[in-house]
Parts: structure tokens; C-alpha cells; sequence
């Protein structure tokens, strides 16, 4: 049976013991599933789970590398009262200390978190990763006085989700987003630290000179967002911050694909190796001695007290975190201010993070004006006869066409310009282009501005060529059927395998639903379906309806009885998403409007299976082979220019 977890004496293991030693893997993507020391120490790593209760000196003296980055890390710690453990891909168990958990024998008091629950959340020796919180707590800390102060906190954490880099697992866009949101944070002064969480995301650090109280580290948070999102990224969202809730430790396991969290060497395009990734544990979220030239330590602390002051006079507590108005309005009334100007700093470098990527991305090259051509205008290319006779025409005109036409959208905003309501994007073709240059002027357009990625690329061209086929510019046709796509039926036999995934992910399943309100029946046969699905294809991945997913299924047991419904409910239970329990499938939603059912693929879960690799291999040969496809289209043989053909305005040379 394929599955992450092995058992000794009782204990579920993150590691197979009687396995090989397997070697760390650096790439960004790597896959590294057991315990963070089973890779800094790999010599004694399973003797230390020979042992029922190891103490603090046992940890010590067989895993030393990891003793000293636990060790590191718990000092970096600084609120330890409110914390939790990952306890399944969609819960974590929080602890607050002192508070009373009720038993079946009795009542449980909770503690603080302590360097045991480091080491643990370290070796994956009791289960997936531990997470912290920084939530204001106004009482955390009696002064001589006999006054309470507020927990101070030393870094802004934020958990940042970038699911298209991790779902294609591309490098390339990965690195791009993390060297710009470096460019943001080092724009204020502050150094940047990144570690993937495990799973589709990151976790940001910024480590700040001195631990502040929570009114100065919101306002901190407020202007860093504001920072990230001035770069107009759309496929890159902070998620959370540990101002409000509970982020996961670095190094620990993702309870959803059994990978570990670890930093980010953005400069190399890698993983930091294994001997940085130890000390990495305790600096990376601490302010350290390379990093204190950035700020004179009596200028930064005028600049706080200035702005806690300034806050405190309009009634804002020292734990009370302020919200975005607040934020912008102090950091715009106190200009002068060193903590107001390097946020500032920030905001401005993400504005020109988004117009260097505009640019970049711009659909129609700018020309110079030529004795050849002394009006370089797409305008003037328009035929005289479109302007007098178009009903078209009548509803907006040239001028409204061409500002429509000049709009700037950025990867991933292509479905709200051609507008597929109103169709705004189809009618400025046809005012500037006519109905007979309308579909190729929209296909070039398309093809000059970057894509989020080779599908959306696809989509685009399918859109375009079945919008402009409805779209009758004079008589005003109803829409043209498209045939629907049916799926093939699955007729291929199972095998081990297949087998062994299937019940490895029914096993998971029941782990975290020991009593299922569900059918395992229906999810190991719907599994076993969709697994034989991605192995048949050509492609690798399985492109079905809920449907005739339901037809198999009564297909290849006919006892079964199964229906579409059934088949809905389950889906969401073992594909990515908010009602997932195990994340065992990518699910890529279809085109209703087109119908176009779903696709499926397999998930990072899997990446230790052969058919794991056969499938990635085969999608990667699908989507080379439609690249060179789309390339060898762009550059063929244009038609011969007439007075206003689209290939005129095609023939400028491109802006780079």
C-alpha cells in the first residue's frame, strides 16, 4: 500500500525506517516528506523514535542540528501563549494558555508552547506543523509599575498564496514574484525572508529592527500590503498575517501534500542547502546583526515613538491594531518620518514594479511617424465604408473604439475587456478592423500579450473564434450551436497501482473522518475512474463530467447505482478546494457555456508514484507541442495587404 505514514510501536512515522536514506532535494519543487531531521540529521533519526518519551537531552545528543535550530527557533518565539498544531488539511487544534479543554476523563488545562513542541513540529514525530500567532493580547506582560503592556512583536509575517506557479510548478514564475515582492520590502529598509509553506504558497518575514507593540506593527502591515498590491498582481493574494491569525512554523509538515516547509534562496532560484536551512530556522525570522545597518537604532526608535504618540492622541491603545484608513492617513501626516518615508519608499516601488510589467506587456507597439508612413495610427486603417454603413458604428463610434481597443489588460484580465456580456471587446474589432479582419486582429492581439499560462493562451484563441462566429455585425444572427464534448468512456482494466493509490487515498480519507457520512464505496471506485482516466489519456490528465463520471462507474459495477449527484458531493471531498478533506486531485473547471466538462490531475500528494511521473510527462510533451504550435502560427505567411488589412497594422515592429 502506497502511503506517507509508516507505524512503529504505535507511533505514525513521517518516514519509512527500513527505507534507504533519501536525499535532500534543493529545487524549488522539491519533494521532501519526512521530518525536517531526517535531513539535517539523518544518521540517528529513527533511533529516536525507538524511544516512547525522549527528553530535551535525548533530542540533544541524537539530532543535534536539529536540537540547535528548535533551540533558535523557540528563542525567536516571543508570544508563546497563543499557538496550535496542524491536526488535518483543513483544521488546527489552537491552544491558548491556561485555557480548559474538556476530556473524556477529566479536564485538560492548555500550555504555552515549549521547546519540546519545536522539536516535535521538527522530526514529525507527532503529526504536521506547528503554527504561531502574534494576535494582540493586553495583559501579556506585568511592568515594575504593577501596569500591563501589550505582546511587542518582532517580525510581520504574511502567508501569501501562489497557486499557478505551484500547480504548473514553474520556476520561472515563481522566481519572478518573489524577487518583486523582495524589490517592495527591501524599498523600506527592512530585510527579506521567504520559505514556501509545503503546499501552493509562501510564507513572507519581515524581521523588523526592534519588537514594537501591535498599534506600530499594523500600521506596518497595513503599508506593506498596500506595497504588494501597488504591483497590481493578480495571481499572488496575501492571505493571512500573524496579526490576526495563526501562521505555520518554517520546517514543519503540510498535513495536505506531506511536504516540508522550507526557506527560499530567491537569489539561486533554489532551496537554501541543508546547512543553511539550519540556521535559517532561527535567523530568518529574527532581525540579525548583517541586517542592522539598514536603520540606526535611536533614529528608529524616534520614529516609533513618534508615531505611537501621534496614534495614542487620537485613542488608539498600545495593543489595538489599526485599520487601513488609519494607517494611510498617519503615514500621509507624518511625511517626515522615517518609518512613514520607507513605507512610502515601498508603495512607490511597487507602482513602478506594475508600469515596468506594463510595458513589458503592451499590446500595440508604439511607431515614429515616416515619410512611408506619415499616419501610424490603427485609425487610419479603417475602411471609410465601416464608418457610414455600420449599425455598429452609431452605438459608440471610432473614439469609443479605439479607447477600447487601447485599454491595457495584464494576464488573466482577458475575459472582463472582451466582456463576454457585452461584448465590447468583439465590437471594437469589427468599428476599427470590419467583420472580415475582426477575428484575426483579436487572435494577434491576443497572442502579443503575455499569458498567466499556456491554457489561459488556449482559452483566449477558443473564446475569440466562437464569440466572433455569434457575433453578426450587420444582421444580428442568433449564436451558433457549438457541439458539446463528450468524454471517452474508461475501458481500461485497473492495475496495482492504481490499486494501491486508490486505497491509499480512502485510507487518508477515513483518517480524517473515521466515521464518514459519506459512501467509501463510491470514493474508491470514483478514485479508481479517474486514476485509470489520467493513465489512458494522452495528455495525463482526464477531462470528464460529473455525468458520465456516474455512466462508468454503473458501467464497471453494475450494482453500483450511482447517479450525478452522488458523483457532485464527493468531488469536492477529494479535490483541492474549500470543501476538500483530501487534496488527491487538481480539479480545472470547464466552459458550461461551451460545454467543456472538468479536468483532472494529480496532485503533489502522489509525486513519489510512477503514474504521477508518467502523467507529468505526458502533459509537459502536450503543452511543448501546442507552444511550437502557437509559435508557428504567429510567425506564417500573412495575406497580402489591401487599403485597410489587418497585416498593415500587424507588420509594425514589435515594442520590446
Amino acid at each position: 500500500m502506497v502511503s506517507f505514514r509508516y507505524h512503529m510501536r504505535g507511533l505514525a512515522l513521517w518516514f519509512d525506517p527500513e527505507a534507504p536514506r533519501r536525499e535532500f532535494d534543493p529545487n524549488l519543487f522539491g519533494f521532501n516528506p519526512y521530518g525536517f531531521a531526517h535531513y539535517a540529521d539523518p544518521d540517528r533519526y529513527a533511533e529516536l523514535f525507538s524511544i516512547k518519551a525522549p527528553r530535551l537531552d535525548v533530542y540533544r545528543r541524537l539530532l543535534p542540528n536539529t536540537y540547535e535550530a528548535a533551540e533558535g527557533m523557540f528563542s525567536r518565539i516571543h508570544q508563546r501563549r497563543e499557538w496550535g498544531l496542524q491536526i488535518s488539511p483543513k483544521a488546527w487544534a489552537f491552544e491558548t494558555a491556561g485555557k480548559a479543554r474538556p476530556l473524556k476523563k477529566g479536564i485538560r488545562y492548555s500550555e504555552t508552547i515549549s521547546l519540546l513542541d519545536i522539536l516535535k513540529h521538527l522530526t514529525g514525530r507527532s503529526g504536521y506543523a506547528r503554527g504561531t500567532s502574534d494576535k494582540p493580547i493586553p495583559s501579556y506582560k506585568r511592568q515594575s509599575d504593577g501596569s500591563y503592556r501589550p505582546n511587542f512583536i518582532p517580525a510581520i509575517r504574511f502567508d501569501i498564496d501562489i497557486d499557478r506557479a505551484f500547480r504548473f510548478e514553474r520556476s520561472d514564475w515563481l522566481v519572478s514574484e518573489l524577487e518583486s515582492q523582495r524589490r517592495v520590502i527591501e524599498a523600506t529598509g527592512l530585510p527579506y525572508r521567504v520559505f514556501r509553506t509545503g503546499s501552493r504558497g509562501v510564507q513572507l518575514v519581515v524581521p523588523l529592527p526592534l519588537a514594537v507593540p501591535p498599534i506600530l506593527a499594523s500600521l506596518y502591515s497595513v503599508g506593506l500590503k498596500e506595497a504588494l498590491a501597488a504591483r497590481g498582481t493578480s495571481w499572488a493574494q496575501v492571505d493571512k498575517d500573524n496579526l490576526s491569525g495563526l501562521l505555520r512554523l518554517p520546517g514543519g509538515v503540510h498535513a495536505k501534500t506531506g511536504d516540508l516547509g522550507l526557506w527560499v534562496d530567491v537569489a539561486g532560484g533554489k532551496l537554501f542547502d541543508l546547512d543553511d536551512q539550519v540556521s535559517k530556522m532561527t535567523s530568518g525570522l529574527a532581525w540579525t546583526q548583517q541586517d542592522s545597518t539598514s536603520f540606526e537604532t535611536r533614529e528608529y526608535e524616534d520614529a516609533a515613538n513618534q508615531i505611537i504618540k501621534h496614534l495614542r492622541a487620537r485613542g488608539y491603545d498600545l495593543h489595538r491594531l489599526v485599520d487601513r484608513d488609519v494607517a494611510l492617513q498617519t503615514i500621509e501626516r507624518m511625511p517626515s518620518n522615517l518609518i512613514s518615508k520607507s513605507i512610502e519608499a515601498a508603495i512607490a516601488e511597487g507602482k513602478v514594479i506594475r508600469e515596468e510589467f506594463e510595458v513589458s506587456n503592451r499590446r500595440r507597439p508604439s511607431v515614429s511617424p515616416s515619410e512611408t508612413d506619415p499616419i501610424p495610427s490603427v485609425l487610419s486603417k479603417i475602411k471609410p465604408e465601416i464608418i457610414s454603413t455600420s449599425s455598429a458604428y452609431s452605438r459608440g463610434g471610432t473614439d469609443w473604439a479605439s479607447a477600447v481597443w487601447d485599454q491595457a489588460y495584464q494576464p488573466g484580465e482577458h475575459w472582463q475587456w472582451i466582456s463576454m456580456g457585452g461584448k465590447m471587446g468583439i465590437l471594437a474589432a469589427h468599428i476599427l478592423f470590419g467583420a472580415d479582419g475582426a477575428e484575426e486582429a483579436l487572435l494577434e492581439l491576443s497572442r502579443r500579450i503575455g499569458a498567466v499560462d499556456q491554457d489561459e493562451l488556449i482559452a483566449r484563441e477558443h473564446a475569440i473564434r466562437s464569440l466572433v462566429k455569434s457575433f453578426d455585425f450587420d444582421n444580428n444572427q442568433e449564436r451558433r450551436s457549438i457541439p458539446k464534448s463528450e468524454a471517452a468512456i474508461v475501458l481500461g482494466e485497473t492495475d496495482d497501482e492504481v490499486e494501491a493509490i486508490a486505497s491509499d487515498v480512502v485510507a487518508n480519507l477515513l483518517d480524517h473522518h473515521p466515521k464518514p457520512r459519506w459512501s467509501v464505496t463510491l470514493a474508491s471506485r470514483l478514485v479508481v475512474i479517474l486514476l485509470i482516466g489520467m493513465r489512458d489519456s494522452e495528455t495525463g490528465r482526464y477531462r470528464v463530467s460529473f455525468g458520465d463520471l456516474a455512466e462508468q462507474i454503473n458501467q464497471r459495477w453494475p450494482d453500483a447505482n450511482c447517479n450525478r449527484q452522488r458523483v457532485s458531493q464527493m468531488i469536492p471531498r477529494i479535490t483541492l478546494g474549500k470543501e476538500c478533506i483530501v487534496g488527491a486531485f487538481q480539479r480545472f473547471r470547464g466552459k458550461r457555456w461551451d460545454s467543456i466538462p472538468d479536468e483532472y490531475a494529480l496532485t503533489m500528494m502522489h509525486k513519489h508514484t510512477e503514474l504521477f511521473r508518467i502523467s507529468k510527462a505526458k502533459y509537459n510533451a502536450f503543452v511543448a507541442a501546442r507552444e511550437a504550435e502557437l509559435d508557428a502560427m504567429s510567425h506564417s505567411s500573412r495575406p497580402q495587404t489591401t487599403e485597410c488589412d489587418l497585416s498593415d497594422w500587424c507588420r509594425l515592429p514589435e515594442n520590446t
